[in-house]
């Protein structure tokens, strides 16, 4: 028996370990597409950033071949494609660079021949409307011809799955390329219809409502009416006044009539009524930054704790409950500084933190190579110690200089979470850019490695370009090198300057 055990513990940590997940640099870096007008031509540029949004990791720039850029303007955009115009004709472009450069762009139709477009996929040529798609490793693009296309369409949502969402003066529609028709969603006034898409990963629906009928649409478009089981509530009111609040998780329906209509993903079940997944509460949140909630009296910050009555938050020691919100690590309410205990939901005042502190978020470079949050007040720098208590680390007597990356006080920079020697003129110091070496961009499949990132650092004064990297965390003088000011070429100038450093 205790053999079999044996065998069973090692097939259960042998597939742990195969099924591990690997890590790559590259999952977390956002990729930006730029079309634009450069002299006589045009130029579609496509850029990869770090997590922090700022220091470049590579960007490929490609000038598009026989397109003539007078006229020049985007006519719309996604995710996916930019549908654009010039004088010589409307022209739809996939978002892969190297697709593009091999098979170019595909085209629409004249000036004359296209008479209305809508989105990106929609387009109507020579009196006809088309759905159009983009064909892969192609020139062409994809047309089927629409019968039976309402007047006047504006698009709400598109989906990129074939399905999309309209609106005109009459109807609410859903498009779906399955049979490439419009059906009207019953019960939806055009002109109050609103469409909110959540922000929360483990919400798998957006919100489409108007002033008396709600609906959900899951990530494959399929919709579902609530307002059925919603209107059988003696609170019901309608949604004339609604907003739709997310915060931290939490989804509610702010109705402004006293009541907030929470989303459970369980839902309740209520006698007479059924289960619904809409919960109505008679609540207010507390202020503009919706982040708590008061009901008779009592104050919340998670909704669900407020339906199942799990408890409230003790805010005895707050001075100004109103005014309550959350910061960083901190609450405020302009006048004290608090900590939270989520095991015994207390608050209890800061007396380490200074409440004119200002609050600096975290920048957050992957690796943790950012810096994390701090609150500065006019001569000291509060950082959270390993157990989440606020600590005066740092003295300073100069304004904090903010360099996106990094920020300057005194003769100091406190930059990837260390403080290092500032060698330039603070005053006039002014950040440059940052660029990415990605050493080992991922771990090997099974963790083997760990992936490893070097950040460098550009700043700049009137006297001299500066740099500092991840390795060598030291601020250096860059001599005789011309800076040019022009952003479109900031990427090129970074890259010489990281090579260089690195030769």
């Amino acid at each position: 028996m205790k053999f079999k055990l044996f065998l069973i513990y090692v097939i259960i940590c042998n597939v742990s370990f195969n099924v591990k997940a690997s890590e790559c640099y590259r999952y977390h870096t956002p990729q930006n597409y730029k079309l634009y007008k450069q002299g006589n031509q045009l130029v579609f540029q496509h850029t990869i950033k770090d997590p922090n949004g700022v220091s470049y990791v590579s960007q490929k720039t490609l000038i598009i071949a026989n397109i003539k850029a007078e006229g020049f303007a985007i006519v719309n955009e996604d995710d996916e494609v930019i549908l654009f115009k010039t004088d010589d004709g409307y022209f739809l472009l996939e978002k892969k660079i190297d697709e593009v450069k091999n098979y170019g762009v595909n085209k629409l139709g004249s000036l004359n021949q296209v008479q209305e477009v809508i989105g990106t996929n929609f387009v109507c040529v020579a009196g006809r409307w088309n759905y159009i798609t983009v064909k892969s490793y192609s020139e062409d693009v994809i047309k089927k011809r629409l019968e039976n296309v309402p007047l006047n369409l504006e698009e709400i949502e598109n989906s990129k799955r074939g399905k999309v969402l309209f609106k005109n003066d009459k109807k609410v529609y859903l498009f779906s390329s399955d049979d490439f028709t419009f059906n009207v969603i019953p019960s939806l006034d055009p002109k109050s219809t609103q469409f909110v898409k959540t922000e929360d990963r483990f919400i798998y629906f957006d919100v489409l409502y108007d002033e008396d009928t709600l609906y959900t649409i899951d990530h494959h478009f399929n919709t579902t009416n609530h307002t059925t089981l919603l209107s059988k509530f003696k609170a019901f009111k309608g949604f004339k006044n609604a907003t739709i609040e997310q915060y931290d998780g939490n989804l509610s329906i702010d109705t402004k009539d006293g009541y907030i209509w929470v989303y459970l993903s369980g839902g309740k079940t209520f006698e007479g009524i059924g289960t619904v997944k809409f919960v109505p509460l008679e609540a207010k949140f507390i202020n503009k930054y919706k982040q708590f909630i008061s009901v008779k009296g009592k104050i919340y910050n998670n909704l669900t704790d407020a339906i199942l009555k799990w408890g409230a938050m003790d805010v005895s020691f707050v001075k100004k409950v109103d005014s309550l919100r959350k910061e960083g690590a901190r609450y405020i309410d302009g006048i004290q500084n608090y900590g939270y205990n989520y095991m015994d939901k207390v608050f209890s005042p800061i007396t380490t933190l200074n409440r004119e502190a200002l609050y600096y978020p975290v920048i957050g470079t992957y690796n943790y190579l950012g810096n994390r949050e701090m609150y500065v007040d006019d001569k000291t720098i509060y950082f959270l110690n390993n157990k989440n208590k606020f600590v005066a680390n740092k003295n300073h007597r100069s304004p904090i200089k903010n360099l996106k990356l990094a920020y300057a006080y005194d003769d100091k920079l406190w930059i990837e979470n260390q403080e290092i020697q500032n060698i330039s003129n603070r005053e006039g110091l002014e950040f440059f850019g940052s660029i990415v070496d990605v050493i080992r961009g991922c771990d090997g499949g099974k963790g083997q490695f760990s992936v490893k990132i070097d950040v460098y650092y550009f700043f700049k004064d009137k006297h001299y370009l500066y740099v500092c990297n991840t390795s060598n965390l030291k601020m250096r003088i860059i001599k005789d090198f011309e800076i040019n000011t022009n952003e479109l070429g900031r990427f090129k100038q970074l890259e010489i300057l990281m090579n260089l450093e690195k030769a």
